[in-house]
């Protein structure tokens, strides 16, 4: 699991939220924070990892596992792309991450899911398989992984949840030698 603290947010001023309810007592003891992702934009949260040195090389790409909430209410679906590539790969400013998974609504094509309506607060997880996209996307133990996570806020056709999303992390299912 890599946590929402890990990832770096590019909408400044806007760190991190609660998926929580409203306090209801004292302290914040009882928050679950996240980063978040506004409604109203497209927010983009990159972190980089280091593919575990018990990885086993050669199967077939992680299932990803999305971990949020939201504080719409509604229809709360929301359009959430992956994008990832090894750090390796980025030798120059014009190199691209490179698209691997999404949920949304409407989902059609490859590498799309439809997204879950949770109730407002849930916390939520949504496990896809990665796509390999162009390039192939090869883990080996001790690569570094770009992984880039963005939320297409803007769009109502694809993401009708007219809150925010609070992320809070990702994983990655594996075959482990050991």
């Amino acid at each position: 699991m890599i946590p929402s603290s890990m990832f770096t947010f590019d909408n400044a001023g806007v760190s991190f939220g609660n998926s929580a309810a409203a306090a209801q007592s004292s302290g914040r003891s009882h928050f679950v924070v996240g980063g978040v992702f506004r409604d109203c934009c497209q927010d983009v949260a990159t972190t980089i990892f280091v593919v575990p040195s018990d990885y086993v090389p050669g199967q077939a790409l992680p299932n990803l596992t999305l971990y949020y909430a939201v504080n719409g209410t509604g229809n709360t679906k929301v359009h959430l792309a992956v994008s990832a590539r090894p750090a390796a790969d980025f030798t120059s400013n014009a190199v691209p991450n490179v698209f691997r998974a999404m949920i949304r609504q409407n989902a059609a094509g490859a590498g799309q899911y439809e997204a879950p309506s949770p109730a407002t607060g849930a916390l939520t997880q949504v496990t896809v398989p990665l796509t390999n996209g162009t390039p192939a996307l090869v883990f080996s133990p001790g690569d570094a992984i770009v992984v880039s996570v963005t939320r297409n806020g803007s769009s109502t056709t694809f993401d009708p949840n007219t809150g925010d999303v609070v992320f809070h992390g990702i994983g990655f299912d594996y075959i482990a030698d050991q």
